[in-house]
């Protein structure tokens, strides 16, 4: 298989993230959109002051967050009570040994890797199985609700949606089936990551994405240019904000993000090949009309 116009998941565990820019042969947690494959977003987490200018902010260890925020149906959030945390992914202390040892009763462990150990095992953020049950969403869920802005479960659930929604293509029914599970649509877990840490570029990096696959356009710009505001110099972002401009027409920011992504190091080509096809769509049409 040649080069595709994606890259795998690098959503991934580490402070920084880096990524490797080779030409990809197999996508096994991909996202395809209008033919095109999106490339989630590398969320490169700027912690130089994002710690100390948050403290203040981020509601550590408060249990009152509740489900703010409404659905893309109208209905009022919802979801589980709080359990342990809620903790800050974007927070090194919560990656280091010996910090909170007091939640966790000893320093050879850290805070995350305990909730991950026990609920996020890599077969649980593949989708294939829970560590406490077969399915993977209640292990996920209780991920997100100990660390709200937890990247990759935030990943991991959107996937596990997406994936629900394609079997059951009606939101009204897949909706009443998760409110009976108690698990809500991602949209509430987002809003309720951003009322926990409002500082943290990947939350709405990974919302516009759901959003976007949604077909939900200007609501998926809006978070996307939530994420370019916090200063997330990903090369992913802007590749991603130029296929959306693509997706809406917008030939000219579509270009724009596409060369900004290019300058920022993006290896991969698809975006430009999506905007050379409109354009030649719009000129033949634009000769079609004289």
């Amino acid at each position: 298989m040649g080069e595709m116009n994606a890259q795998r998941i690098v959503v991934t565990n580490a402070m920084v993230t880096t990524y490797s820019t080779g030409p990809i042969t197999e996508l096994p947690k991909s996202i395809v959109f209008n033919n095109v494959t999106f490339r989630a977003v590398a969320i490169v987490l700027l912690l130089f002051g994002l710690a100390g200018q948050s403290t203040a902010k981020v509601r550590l260890f408060d249990k009152d967050i509740g489900w703010p925020g409404e659905t893309l149906l109208g209905e009022p959030c919802y979801g589980r009570p709080q359990g342990t945390g809620p903790f800050d992914y974007a927070d090194p202390r919560f990656a280091t040994k010996g910090e909170y040892r007091h939640i966790i009763g000893h320093s050879g462990m850290s805070v995350r890797t305990l909730v991950e150990g026990a609920h996020f095992k890599p077969q649980t953020e593949r989708l294939e199985r829970g560590v406490k049950s077969v399915s993977p969403m209640p292990d996920i869920d209780y991920t997100i609700r100990a660390f709200p802005n937890h990247h990759r479960a935030l990943w991991a659930m959107v996937r596990y949606y997406l994936r629900q929604l394609k079997r059951n293509p009606n939101p009204v029914v897949l909706s009443g089936i998760r409110r009976g599970s108690s698990f809500p649509p991602p949209e509430c877990y987002f809003y309720r990551a951003e009322a926990f840490n409002p500082h943290d570029p990947g939350v709405p990096a990974i919302f516009g994405l759901y959003l976007h696959k949604l077909e939900k356009f200007d609501a998926a710009l809006a978070q996307y240019k939530k994420a370019e505001s916090m200063g997330s110099p990903s090369s992913d972002l802007y590749y991603n904000m130029g296929l959306l401009y693509a997706d809406m027409n917008d030939l000219e920011n579509a270009q724009k993000y596409a060369d900004i992504a290019r300058k920022s190091g993006h290896p991969l080509t698809g975006l430009q090949r999506k905007i050379d096809r409109l354009k030649a769509k719009q000129k033949q049409s634009d000769l079609a009309d004289q």
